[in-house]
């Protein structure tokens, strides 16, 4: 399931990218996603909303799946599970929560006509877009939460990714821990084959954990930089953008 996503969430952002200049902005407190390109004149602005909504879904999900893989390999290892329970279920039981709490906040990214204004001011101005040329946007603020109905991009970053982010790696370490001690212990009723593979995976999962980790430091300290310490970051924001294209394919490798 990690894979598939992750494969995904991989074309989604290359297809952006590529054909509607999708890039992330942090200026005067604001965090911004402009869209404007060849593609752009000829698509509804629903549907660049649509595409922003599951973009932020699928980003929100390479941390919030991290604890499925072990909670699998926990429930193959202890048994815990009734025979009649899918193992599989119980292990995206906790995925699958984040992601409808996911679902239910992207809605806040999409801006006022007030805000809308701010933003395509500020776009214009670093990509020295023509006004001819349509734009469309996505967004929030710490600085201008007047224009935007009130809504605070600190709101959103706490509960789609401090606490979840959090949650999700506290859960994995604890979970990793318990099946490090399992597959130590010589009197596991397991066999040494078995054994050998579990060992096996569980590096897997390490290193399958740690990498995205490793990445996706980069966009959480650009977007710490530029929207809790509202710094103008311009260009540098780009270094966000292809760090989040990155990871999908560090993921499925």
């Amino acid at each position: 399931v990690p894979i598939f996503v992750s494969s995904i969430h991989g074309m989604l952002l290359f297809f952006a990218i590529f054909a509607m200049n999708f890039v992330h902005i942090f200026r005067d407190g604001s965090f911004i996603v402009p869209f404007f390109g060849p593609l752009v004149p000829f698509l509804p602005r629903w549907i660049c909303h649509v595409i922003v909504q599951i973009s932020i879904v699928l980003t929100t999900l390479i941390w919030s799946l991290i604890p499925s893989t072990a909670t699998l390999q926990f429930i193959a290892l202890t048994r815990l599970v009734p025979v009649f329970i899918s193992p599989l279920i119980v292990s995206y039981v906790m995925s699958s929560e984040y992601t409808v709490f996911y679902q239910a906040t992207t809605p806040q990214f999409l801006p006022t006509a007030e805000f809308n204004e701010m933003m395509e001011s500020i776009v214009r101005d670093l990509y020295k877009v023509d006004q001819s040329e349509p734009i469309v946007l996505v967004g929030s603020t710490v600085s201008h939460t007047e224009l935007n109905d009130n809504r605070s991009m600190v709101t959103i970053l706490m509960f789609v990714v401090v606490i979840p982010y959090s949650t999700s790696y506290a859960y994995f370490l604890i979970m990793a821990y318990h099946i490090r001690r399992r597959i130590s212990f010589s009197g596991a009723s397991i066999s040494e084959r078995t054994m050998k593979m579990q060992r096996a995976f569980f590096v897997m999962q390490l290193l399958h954990s740690f990498l995205p980790f490793a990445i996706l430091s980069i966009p959480v300290v650009v977007v710490s930089i530029g929207v809790l310490l509202r710094y103008n970051l311009d260009f540098v924001t780009l270094l966000s953008t292809f760090s989040l294209d990155f990871c999908p394919i560090v993921q499925v490798r």
